[in-house]
This record gives C-alpha cells, sequence and structure tokens, in this order.
C-alpha cells in the first residue's frame, strides 16, 4: 500500500477553425474539378489552461485549363487551433484526431484560386494523478483490496514513408491517405500494420482516368519501457506532398506520414477498503479516483452505395473519368447494448465528361452518402468511448438513366477507451474510545452474505480470534453458522 499513479481522459468541446488562401498558377486556370485537403498536426503547445494546436494543410487539385487541358495545382496553408479550458494543466498531455468536416470551396479569378474550407480537432486532455493510500496503524485492522491502476506510460511521434510504383503518365492529381489496422506491443518496441490508399489521376491526351491502390505496411517502432501487456492508440496523417520518383518504366511515390500515439499500461495495487479497531472508532476518508482504461483497437471496413441525380440546370453526364474521396465526416460513434455504431457523411467528387450547346466540357459534381456502419462490441459497455479515423478505400461508378451510381469503401480505425471510478480510503483516523461490551460470552448467527471481516467489525473483535475460536467452522462462510464469541479471549 502506497502511492497509486493513474491517468484520466476527458473529451474536450470540438474545436474548429477555418482555413483560406490562394493558389497562384502559371497556367490560365478557369475551374476546378476537383480539390483534396488533409490536415496534418505538426505541434501541440500545452499552458495551464490552454494549449495551442498548430499544423499544415495540404491540398492537391485538378483543374481545367482554357483548351479543357487539365493540370495539377497543389499548395498547403497552416492552421492555429487555441483551445481553452480548464482541465488543461501544465503538465497535461493531449490527444489530437484532427479531420476536414468541410468540402473544400473553391473559387477562380484571373487564374488565381481562392480556397476554404473548415478543419475541426477532436481533442482529448489526459492527466495523470498520484494518490496516496492510507496506511495501516498498530492497533487497527485493515481489509485490503486489490484494485486495477492504468496510466499512461508514453507519449510520442514516428515518421515513415511507404513507396509504391505507378503506371508512368501525365499525373494530374496525386492524394494518398492511411489507416491502422493492428497494433501489438512487445517488449520496448511496438508493431503498427495497416493499408495505405493513394488515388492517381492522369491526363491520357485529354482523356482523364484514375488509379486507386491500396497495399499493406509494417511498421516496428522503438518504445523504451513498452511490454507486451500495454496498449497503444495512434493516428497516422499524411505530412508532406507525395514524392515523385520517375523511372524508364514506371513512377514510385514515396508517401510521408507521421504517427501520433500513447502508450496505456496497467497495473495493480494493493489499498485499504475498510477499517476498525478494538478500542477507537475509526473514522475513514474516502476518495474517488477516476481513471481511463485504453483498449485495443478495433479495425472496421464497409462498403456504402449512393447515388445522384444529375439535375438539368448543368451539363448531362456522359462518360465518367475519375472518382476521388473528398472527405468523411463522423457525425455520432457510441455503444450500445454491445452494438457499436459509427454515423457520418461520406463525400466523393466524381469528374465527367459530357457536351453542352458549346460542344464537348470536363465537369464534376459532389456527391454526399450517408453511412450508419455496426460491429460487434460483445464485452463492452455502453460507457467506451469511440475515437474514430476513417479513409477512403476503393471507389467504382457508373452511369445509369442519367444518374451517378456510387459504390465506395470505407476503411475504420476505432481507438477504444473507458473511464471508471474507483473509491479508496487515504486516511484513517481514530475517535472515540468504544465503551467494551459488557457480555463475556455471545453467541452470533451468521447473516447472509456476510464475511469474517463484516462479523469481526460488528462484534468488535479480531478475525483472528473468532477464527481461533471457531476451529469447527468452514470459511468462507455461507450464512446460518452459529459462532460462539468469548470476551476476553485473545490468541
Amino acid at each position: 500500500m502506497g502511492e497509486i499513479k493513474v491517468c484520466f481522459k476527458e473529451k474536450l468541446p470540438n474545436n474548429q477553425t477555418k482555413v483560406t488562401g490562394k493558389i497562384n498558377e502559371p497556367a490560365k486556370i478557369v475551374k476546378v474539378l476537383t480539390m483534396l485537403a488533409t490536415p496534418c498536426v505538426k505541434n501541440v503547445e500545452v499552458n495551464s489552461s490552454e494549449a495551442k494546436i498548430t499544423g499544415e494543410l495540404y491540398l492537391t487539385g485538378a483543374a481545367c485549363l482554357e483548351d479543357n487541358t487539365v493540370v495539377e495545382t497543389n499548395s498547403s496553408q497552416p492552421f492555429t487551433i487555441s483551445v481553452e479550458s480548464a482541465k488543461i494543466g501544465q503538465d497535461s498531455k493531449l490527444e489530437v484526431y484532427c479531420n476536414k468536416i468541410d468540402n473544400v470551396s473553391t473559387t477562380v479569378n484571373n487564374g488565381e484560386i481562392s480556397i476554404s474550407t473548415i478543419v475541426n480537432c477532436d481533442v482529448y486532455v489526459l492527466n495523470c494523478t498520484i494518490y496516496n493510500c492510507a496506511q495501516a496503524e498498530e492497533g487497527i485492522f485493515v481489509q485490503e483490496t486489490e484494485i486495477e491502476t492504468n496510466y499512461i506510460k508514453e507519449q510520442g511521434k514516428h515518421n515513415f514513408a511507404p513507396s509504391i510504383d505507378v503506371e508512368n503518365g501525365n499525373i494530374v492529381l496525386k492524394s494518398y491517405n492511411g489507416i491502422i489496422k493492428n497494433v501489438v506491443a512487445s517488449e520496448e518496441y511496438f508493431t503498427i500494420s495497416g493499408e495505405v490508399v493513394a488515388n492517381v489521376m492522369y491526363n491520357d491526351n485529354g482523356n482523364i482516368k484514375n488509379s486507386i491502390k491500396n497495399f499493406h505496411f509494417s511498421e516496428e517502432v522503438s518504445c523504451a519501457g513498452i511490454n507486451k501487456e500495454d496498449v497503444v492508440h495512434i493516428n497516422i496523417y499524411p505530412c508532406l506532398a507525395p514524392t515523385v520518383v520517375a523511372g524508364e518504366d514506371k513512377t514510385t511515390l514515396e508517401l510521408p506520414f507521421v504517427a501520433d500515439y500513447i502508450v496505456g499500461s496497467k497495473s495493480k495495487a494493493e489499498c485499504v477498503a475498510d477499517a476498525y479497531s478494538l478500542q477507537n472508532e475509526i473514522n475513514l476518508t474516502t476518495q474517488s479516483i477516476e481513471q481511463t482504461q485504453l483498449l485495443p483497437n478495433k479495425y472496421i471496413e464497409e462498403t456504402i452505395m449512393g447515388n445522384f441525380v444529375v439535375p438539368e440546370d448543368i451539363t448531362p453526364v456522359d462518360r465518367i473519368m475519375a472518382v476521388t474521396g473528398e472527405s468523411i465526416n463522423v457525425i455520432n460513434s457510441y455503444i450500445k447494448n454491445e452494438e457499436g455504431n459509427i454515423e457520418g457523411i461520406a463525400t466523393v467528387n466524381v469528374v465527367y465528361k459530357g457536351e453542352d450547346e458549346n460542344g464537348e466540357v470536363i465537369n464534376s459534381v459532389v456527391v454526399d452518402i450517408p453511412f450508419n456502419v455496426s460491429f460487434q462490441a460483445t464485452d463492452m459497455l455502453d460507457d467506451v468511448d469511440i475515437a474514430c479515423c476513417v479513409i477512403f478505400g476503393d471507389i467504382s461508378s457508373k452511369v445509369r438513366k442519367g444518374q451517378i451510381e456510387l459504390v465506395v469503401q470505407i476503411k475504420i480505425n476505432c481507438n477504444l477507451s473507458r473511464n471508471y471510478i474507483n473509491a479508496v480510503v487515504t486516511e484513517i483516523s481514530r475517535g472515540e474510545v468504544k465503551i467494551p461490551r459488557d457480555c463475556a460470552l455471545e453467541i452470533y448467527v451468521v447473516k447472509p452474505n456476510e464475511t469474517l471481516w463484516d462479523v469481526g467489525k460488528n462484534l468488535n473483535i479480531s478475525t483472528e480470534d473468532l477464527i481461533n475460536q471457531n476451529t469447527d467452522v468452514a470459511l468462507p462462510l455461507m450464512g446460518g453458522e452459529k459462532l460462539v464469541v468469548y470476551r476476553g479471549y485473545s490468541s
């Protein structure tokens, strides 16, 4: 018995910021077909009652020139989100999940592209606290209990850059993202594995096409002090624009990621649950200990479907050329009756070719697809928190009877945690002197669910004396036993 170290994790209100900027291109751009944006947290600065999150919004898009030629446009915009909360202390740790919750709005004026979107950060604050358990004193009998304690052992970042080979061609858009599928902790390191999804759009002699590639990755991350019983929560973000290495028969894309992780560890601690004295009344000071248990991650894949009826006031669809995943906004996530639910909207951009009164044109439309993904959450309580990371997988499309039909795969990593409370005795003090019982002999009938400790405390006798005076009674007590208590007897 002694010190208990625990960590408690709380979600703060959502924090958002509007990101605007301008992209200047040498070519005369007249229309943006698609603009994809990926936010990446670069730094988190924590002070008392506040924190500052700084990051970069990476933009990649495909745009049309006056002659319908499609070209690539790339840029980045910095962003800052200030978080204020009395729950943030100087030594607090923050777990940040950053995503874009609004489609990128673009306008073109004299070849200059103005962009606007909203970046959202789901912020969890983690505070570690040390509690002192009560210590036993001479002449006081204590009942001990064992509780599980959870704390954050480590927080850090890991950079890695897997690569993928794509076919040669005139690339006009390249975007990528990644998802964690599994995390395995070992001694002094942990292994992460998952998938990277790269979407490459080409201009093939005026015909736009795109290729979506999925590939597996695995990384070992050194982490001092970690062991195989620990739980790692991790999220990965693209942190730079892809590096293109052109070869004779293929093009290699190097895709840099940053992984933000926290390591949760658990142990056992002996604490005082109850106490009594034969001479004095005992006063117990009890304190509630709030703590958070990190649970293993849950990976889910789901196929969702949507359609879009092309309105009469825009160019009708002749042929779909390319599709890109714009954004996925998780609106709600929860567990109820051992079933997990994730609700949100996936937004897909469709680039197509059609004809109007001026001839052949290339145009694009945005399609919103609502989804509700459920998964089995056996043995999980309703109070489990779900922090989601969601990316697009494969996307297929076709045109039928004037409408665009989409089949979209989404990949979801759920970092799960649960808050709970333990009550422990932190101080024992002596009260008034007890009046001795005036009977030398008592016969006590054990009540249902009473333990030996309960009987000893009620009769003001040590459990050791109870056992010595009733050697024929089997333990544990079942209720109904007759115990004989001799006053003045002591072992």
